[in-house]
């Protein structure tokens, strides 16, 4: 089987790869390509030249115009909007990316073409490649957001629609019944060989790969001692909602002079037509408001002086020093008001840490039955608060919950586990 992946535009493909996303193309391609021929499509940038070929995989990088100028370009052909869409979903955003990749995947004869999240590359592929098999996989809640008569053409022309939660491909089957039966999940993964506890964390199923949280407190990160460590990981962007951990987190510490929190990850408001714009939920579109200036401002202006030396922002960080946080942790946060999937609660939980998270999106599944971690009303900061000062307070239950959450990472979100069940998709197709 020939199997092309046709990456977001503006996501890195080189190391470190950052986003989810790539992430998820990166980790997959290689499995797939032990038994096919796959080529991964992404933008050529300054910073993304070239890129060799690895583990058989083929990456083929494309040139294409910055987002700021198809923008204007769009706009200038589709006025503000086209059918109701957001400029981002215009078929003129992109269009040098999507018809270069159209015309290469004829050229190779390619059988299977995924693309992630943008639907404007739908119509192009299939205009070119009338016989091929369009996945579509969505990481987001476009299909369920944007112009239903739009989207319901896009995907038309798909042989398969992914979400990457129940929640979103649930979504996608409440919204468009005629294509329930084209829908499927397909999880984001975690390594869990590399996100494993630690030696200080003994569950079930860990292993060790000889690095120790002492080694990495020398370096100056987080060290694990009487403190009790709340750690949020992820994009610091309004919908992550930090600014209500911080509020949770201050109500908390007044209580439990142990607990301190460390917000690792960029400093990167996604723009506002993406998610707050594009909501209908009135929680989601209040977020407008931290788009008045810098967000980072707004998260500092809510730290009490006093609790100052307990709240820490790291910054963004590489895999291996992102592992060692984790270890380093006692619970993960996810504050989320938007959330396709969680991926801090799979890579916390596979380092055999408890969690606490908003019922929001993917998440909900993702923590269950409450066996792995304690789920809250998103925006309410006090039940933030005491699900921090509950899981401070037991030891045992930390523990077992680190250890359920250890078993669940691994037996749904390992890698081989969701590119052996992705295969099968692409077989049934």
């Amino acid at each position: 089987m020939k199997i092309a992946f046709l990456n977001q535009p503006f996501d890195r493909l080189v190391q470190p790869v950052k986003s989810s996303i790539s992430i998820w193309t990166t980790r997959v391609a290689p499995y797939l390509a032990k038994n096919h021929e796959v080529v991964v499509y992404g933008r050529r940038s300054r910073l993304q030249k070239h890129i060799d070929k690895d583990n058989q995989v083929e990456f083929k990088l494309l040139g294409t115009l910055p987002y700021g100028v198809t923008r204007h370009l769009s706009r200038l052909l589709n006025g503000r909007a086209l059918f109701g869409l957001p400029v981002y979903a215009s078929m003129a955003t992109y269009l040098d990316y999507a018809l270069a990749a159209a015309l290469d995947i004829r050229r190779r004869g390619i059988d299977v073409v995924h693309i992630h999240n943008f639907t404007q590359f739908v119509p192009v592929i299939r205009r070119f490649n009338p016989r091929v098999k369009i996945v579509l996989h969505m990481n987001c809640e476009w299909l369920s957001q944007l112009p239903r008569e739009v989207m319901g053409r896009r995907i038309a022309q798909c042989d398969l629609v992914l979400g990457s939660s129940n929640y979103i491909s649930g979504l996608v089957r409440d919204r468009f019944p005629a294509y329930a039966d084209r829908c499927a999940t397909s999880y984001n993964g975690v390594d869990t060989d590399h996100f494993a506890p630690g030696p200080e964390r003994r569950v079930s199923g860990a292993e060790s790969d000889g690095t120790t949280t002492d080694d990495f407190a020398a370096d100056g990160a987080p060290k694990r001692d009487d403190a009790i460590k709340v750690l949020f990981v992820g994009r610091i962007s309004p919908e992550k909602g930090v600014h209500d951990l911080i509020e949770g987190f201050t109500l908390a510490a007044r209580k439990d002079p142990r607990l301190t929190l460390d917000i690792v990850g960029p400093v990167v408001s996604l723009p506002i037509e993406y998610i707050v714009g594009a909501s209908s939920d009135a929680d989601i579109k209040a977020l407008a408001r931290f788009y008045d200036g810098r967000y980072e401002d707004h998260l500092h202006a809510l730290i009490p002086a006093d609790l100052s030396d307990r709240i820490h922002f790291r910054g963004a960080t590489t895999n291996v020093r992102m592992v060692e946080h984790y270890r380093a942790a006692d619970i993960v946060a996810n504050p989320s008001y938007s959330e396709s999937f969680g991926m801090s609660l799979a890579e916390g939980m596979s380092c055999g840490v408890p969690v606490v998270a908003t019922r929001v999106g993917g998440m909900v599944e993702i923590v269950g039955d409450g066996s792995v971690g304690i789920l809250v009303d998103r925006g309410d900061i006090n039940a933030m608060g005491d699900a921090l000062i509950t899981l401070a307070a037991d030891d045992a239950r930390r523990a077992r919950m680190g250890s359920a959450g250890r078993t669940r990472s691994v037996s749904l979100y390992s890698w081989d586990v969701i590119a052996r069940k992705l295969e099968e998709e692409y077989a049934a197709l």
